[in-house]
């Protein structure tokens, strides 16, 4: 998934808009000066430009506009209109006439502009006039900006700053109906061109950022900036996320296969589900080995893994890992491989699959490539310095008097058949407490292993 972060342009000439002087469908003839025609006085169609800037609706501060047209040894003649409605001159000698335009606001002239256009006899032609708004060098506007997002997202915080300064947390309202959540943003400030940082987040202050955006501020004096150009150059009177800005908080991994040697072996029981972060294994790998595949859920999330503890190392999505081998000694180590996946928005979460050669087995297992050693009694107990024997209790397996390994507190023993005898002076070099006792049994392919707790008891 993309990382989101909108850059704002601020404006740095003083006209923000670019005028577009258009004509209406006339003889390409030079004016003659003892003919009239009618002239069309126009404002833009858009008080706005392309960049993504926050600016005052130029369109609803407006009350009326002002314009005056002068031609040489002609009578000046001037016009007033409400709002941004065109003026229109009737009668005008053809020749070429110069154009001011001034727009007002409570009387007070907040905008100007100029231009030259040709009147041709029994014809109607159009200007649109650009137009430069004074205050953008001094004096003091006001920010004032109504910000909205999908509730669905999961952004509940929202920090902002102007300028470098400190960020503030602003309050957040969410509509259930709507399913929208929104915050207003209102600053006194200085004229000119300012830089907003917005930063969001899901799960509160000290949650994962779901989003950091710059847009720019553009400030008049005696105007209120409460509009944001979008991309497109629309004026809207909100600036509105969707929840495709927002970065993904998805941590989960979306599938996880776990194969016998190679990629190509058999497919191990893992019993995965993206929920569940911590999963105990028992059977080990017949290979004394591993390849593990994960698959992401959503784009844009990373996957790393640790085996046994070691460096991190990523891993694309489908992709399968390199063999992990077990420890030399399975039956008195625990394997683990560590799975973390990172959000697109940082969050992280982390899935242990835990291979515990040395658990106590209790039961059968129904692997094929895995039958458990049981024993008649799990945790049985001597006193020190008394002699004891250990010993299975699978009758088919007892028959077999090689290929047995049996371990106590991780040291090998020399018995390699079915039966462990400790004698007095074994026990008697055991201190008091719990020891662990391990087994296995490697015959025809397969792999069998066993634990129990062997408690030593003082005299």
């Amino acid at each position: 998934m993309r990382r989101i972060a909108t850059i704002g342009r601020a404006v740095t000439m003083s006209a923000i808009l670019l005028g577009l002087l258009q004509f209406g469908c006339t003889p390409l003839t030079s004016p003659r000066s003892e003919t009239t025609g009618t002239l069309v006085v126009k404002l833009p169609h858009s008080l706005g430009n392309a960049a993504r800037t926050i600016v005052p609706d130029f369109a609803t501060e407006i009350d009326s506009v002002s314009v005056t047209v002068n031609a040489a040894g002609r009578s000046q003649q001037t016009q007033t209109s409400i709002a941004t409605g065109p003026v229109t001159f009737t009668g005008l000698a053809a020749t070429t006439w110069t154009v001011d335009l001034d727009v007002l606001k409570g009387g007070s002239v907040i905008g100007s502009g100029s231009g030259n256009v040709s009147v041709f006899s029994g014809s109607t032609s159009s200007v649109t006039i650009p137009i430069v708004f004074s205050g953008f060098d001094s004096g003091t506007g006001t920010l004032s900006l109504l910000l909205s997002w999908p509730s669905s997202t999961g952004v509940d915080y929202v920090a902002w700053s102007i300028d470098g300064g400190s960020a503030t947390s602003a309050a957040i309202t969410t509509d259930p109906g709507l399913g929208l959540s929104t915050t207003s943003l209102s600053a006194s400030l200085g004229s000119g061109a300012h830089t907003l940082l917005l930063s969001f987040k899901a799960g509160g202050a000290t949650g994962a950022s779901a989003g950091r955006f710059v847009e720019s501020i553009d400030i008049w004096a005696g105007l209120t900036s409460d509009s944001w150009i979008d991309g497109s150059g629309a004026v809207k009177n909100a600036m509105a996320f969707s929840t495709g800005d927002f970065l993904d908080a998805n941590a989960n991994l979306g599938d996880l296969v776990v194969q016998d040697g190679s990629s190509s072996g058999a497919t191990l029981a893992v019993g995965f589900s993206s929920s569940t972060t911590s999963y105990d294994m028992y059977a080990i790998p017949s290979t004394q080995s591993i390849v593990f595949t994960p698959t992401e859920s959503v784009a844009g999330q990373y996957i790393s893994y640790s085996w046994n503890g070691g460096a991190s190392t990523g891993l694309p999505s489908g992709t399968a890992s390199a063999a992990l081998d077990f420890n030399s000694d399975p039956s008195i180590y625990d394997n683990a491989l560590s799975i973390t996946v990172q959000a697109p928005n940082r969050a992280t979460k982390t899935y242990t699959l835990t291979w515990h050669s040395a658990a106590i087995t209790v039961g059968v297992s129904t692997a094929t490539s895995y039958e458990a050693l049981t024993f008649a009694n799990n945790n049985p107990s001597v006193t020190r310095g008394n002699p004891i024997v250990i010993e299975t209790n699978n009758s088919i397996l007892a028959a077999l008097d090689t290929g047995w390994a049996w371990y106590i507190d991780g040291v090998k023993q020399a018995e390699t058949s079915q039966r462990l005898t400790l004698d007095s002076a074994t026990t008697n070099s055991y201190s008091v407490g719990d020891h662990f006792i391990s087994v296995i049994l490697s015959y025809g392919g397969v792999s069998y292993a066993g634990t129990l707790i062997l408690s030593i008891e003082s005299h």
